[in-house]
């Protein structure tokens, strides 16, 4: 079994699963003892502190995690920023449409995984191939998106990239569906909704490809070891493209008079809802 075709969506999405449990279930633990055992949220900070130099340590001594300490750290706070302007259209959007926060983790979730395989595959495709610092002959860094995603002749991961593509279109709508009926009890997704997403999915996808494709090579060309530094900017951008493209999606969907979870009836016609749009551009 190929692990680049595993561990890093597993990984990716066990780190969120157990990070987010994590933090929920201490932040709970925290508020509710607040006003009486305040103390409590410094001895926490406290020890994350004094920990620290023992965590150093360890990743000091493993020479494969080594470098991160090093190398680590422009990637990581890079992608913290970009993650952060998602956060922001999230922000702007969640209280004006309902459902965007169901739908916001499935199209960030998808994306990132997705980039992350082909990540993986390309940077083991360099290591195989050719030296850090030098792109192989049969790429460049810069290629035409139909050569770097679809019609690569000698780009080996081209085809893997289609591959990601396709299979995007059936996960995507399975989990819209999945998420919609556990968000409203009952199947409230029409035709114009399911395109829409599905064009802003693919949208996402592709461009992440592309610029996996840019990012990597750029980095092995500048001699940055990719396996260390390009998923977190990917990631983040998936955050960011997914998002902001799925905003346009609910922007063209209120123009159309087809808003999510709502009947015809109950839209209205389509100027009626601008006011969708003049809150969301009123929240910046």
């Amino acid at each position: 079994m190929n692990p680049d075709n595993l561990a890093t969506p597993l990984a990716a999405s066990i780190g969120d699963v157990v990070s987010i449990s994590l933090l929920s279930f201490i932040a709970s633990l925290l508020f509710e003892n607040l006003e009486t055992h305040i103390w409590v949220t410094f001895v926490v900070v406290a020890g994350y502190f004094i920990l620290l130099p023992f965590w150093v340590y360890i990743v000091f001594r493993n020479k494969y995690t080594r470098p991160v300490l090093s190398t680590g750290w422009v990637p990581v706070l890079s992608a913290l920023f970009i993650s952060g302007l998602g956060g922001l259209v999230l922000d702007a959007a969640v209280g004006v449409y309902d459902g965007f926060v169901v739908f916001q983790p499935i199209i960030n979730g998808i994306g990132g995984n997705l980039v992350s395989v082909q990540a993986s595959k390309i940077s083991t495709m360099l290591h195989q191939s050719s030296i850090l610092g030098i792109v192989p002959p049969h790429t460049n860094i810069f290629e035409l998106p139909w050569r770097a995603l679809f019609n690569g002749g000698k780009i080996p991961y081209a085809k893997s990239a289609r591959i990601l593509i396709l299979m995007s279109i059936p996960g995507q709508v399975l989990f819209i569906f999945v998420a919609d009926y556990i968000h409203m009890s009952s199947s409230t997704i029409g035709l114009p909704f399911v395109l829409s997403y599905l064009t802003v999915s693919l949208v996402q996808i592709m461009s992440l490809l592309y610029i996996a494709h840019i990012i990597i090579h750029a980095m092995w060309k500048w001699k940055i070891d990719p396996d260390n530094s390009a998923i977190p900017y990917l990631t983040a951008l998936g955050d960011l493209l997914g998002s902001s493209l799925l905003l346009i999606a609910f922007l063209f969907l209120t123009t159309i008079g087809h808003d999510y979870g709502e009947s015809q009836e109950a839209i209205g016609p389509p100027i009626a809802d601008s006011q969708h749009s003049s809150d969301i551009f009123g929240a910046y």
